[in-house]
C-alpha cells in the first residue's frame, strides 16, 4: 500500500496563497496565478473501512451547493499547480465545490521513471476505494462531475460509471478508456473526451474504438482532436501548449457550465 503523507504544500488548516486579482470570466491564462485573490484549499480526509484513510483538497462555494467536480491530477500527483488548475475552474463555475482527490496517497514523483514506477504498481482496488469514499462524502444529493488528466483522464471515466445517476459531466484529457461494454452502460452523463492527434499512447485508433463502443452502449462522446501530442494541458508537462490548453479549456468550460446551471 501507497504511504500517505501530508501534501507539502499545506500547513495544518488552510492553505492560503494570496495574488493579485483581475476580472476575468475565463480565468485561464499562461500567467494564471495572478487572477487569484485568496485561495483557500482546504485538506480533507476521506474514511475508507479498513484501509488507512485518503487525502483530498476540498474548494467550497460561497454558499451551500449540491454541485461537486471531481478531479484527477496527472502521473506527477497532487502538486501545488493542479491546486491552482482547480481554482480557475472553481472561480469560473461559481456555484461549484471542487473536490481535488489525491490518488498517490502525498507521493509527488520527482523523476518520470519514478512517475512511471507508481504507475505500474498502482493499487487499483484502493484508487476505487479512494473514489467511492469520495462519493459518499458529497452525499446521495450532490451532481457529480469529473475532469482529469492523463490517468485522472481514465479515473475521471471511471467516476462516471461508479457515479451512475449522480454524475452529470465527464471530461477525459487524453486518458485510457474503458472498453467494457457492461460498466459504460452505468454511465448517465455524455462525455468530452480530448485528445491529441499524434498521441502514442492514446492514440486516435483507440479514440475511435472507445466512441464505437460507447454509442453501442446507447452513450454520448463528444470528442475534441487536437494536432500534436498528449499531455498539452498538463502544466508540469514538456508537452505543455498554452494556446492548445487554453482552448481546450473555453470548450471544457462551457461544457460543464452547461450541466450545473
Amino acid at each position: 500500500m501507497k504511504n500517505v503523507l501530508l501534501l507539502s504544500l499545506f500547513t495544518i488548516g488552510i492553505f492560503t496563497l494570496s495574488i493579485a486579482s483581475e476580472n476575468n470570466t475565463n480565468s485561464y491564462s499562461k500567467e494564471s496565478r495572478k487572477f487569484y485573490t485568496s485561495l483557500s484549499a482546504i485538506p480533507i480526509s476521506l474514511r475508507i473501512e479498513g484501509q488507512v484513510n485518503a487525502t483530498a483538497v476540498l474548494i467550497k462555494t460561497g454558499t451551500p451547493s449540491n454541485n461537486w467536480l471531481f478531479l484527477y491530477h496527472d502521473r506527477w500527483g497532487l502538486t501545488e499547480t493542479v491546486v491552482l488548475e482547480a481554482h480557475t475552474l472553481w472561480k469560473d463555475l461559481k456555484n461549484v465545490n471542487v473536490l481535488v482527490i489525491d490518488l498517490n496517497d502525498g507521493i509527488q514523483p520527482q523523476s518520470q521513471s519514478e512517475a512511471m514506477r507508481i504507475l505500474i504498481d498502482n493499487d487499483v482496488e484502493r484508487d476505487r476505494a479512494i473514489i467511492q469514499s469520495a462519493i459518499n462524502y458529497v452525499g446521495s444529493n450532490a451532481k457529480i462531475g469529473s475532469l482529469g488528466w492523463c490517468n485522472g483522464g481514465s479515473w475521471s471515466l471511471q467516476t462516471a460509471i461508479m457515479a451512475k445517476h449522480q454524475e452529470v459531466a465527464c471530461v477525459v484529457y487524453y486518458g485510457m478508456p474503458d472498453f467494457n461494454s457492461s460498466k459504460l452502460a452505468h454511465i448517465e452523463s455524455d462525455v468530452l473526451a480530448i485528445y491529441g492527434s499524434q498521441d502514442t499512447y492514446i492514440t486516435p485508433t483507440i479514440a475511435l474504438a472507445f466512441k464505437s463502443k460507447m454509442l453501442l452502449a446507447g452513450k454520448k462522446v463528444i470528442s475534441i482532436h487536437y494536432d500534436g501530442k498528449g499531455n498539452f494541458a498538463d502544466r508540469n508537462s514538456i508537452q505543455y501548449n498554452f494556446p492548445k490548453a487554453s482552448d481546450a479549456y473555453t470548450k471544457v468550460l462551457k461544457y460543464l457550465l452547461t450541466k450545473y446551471h
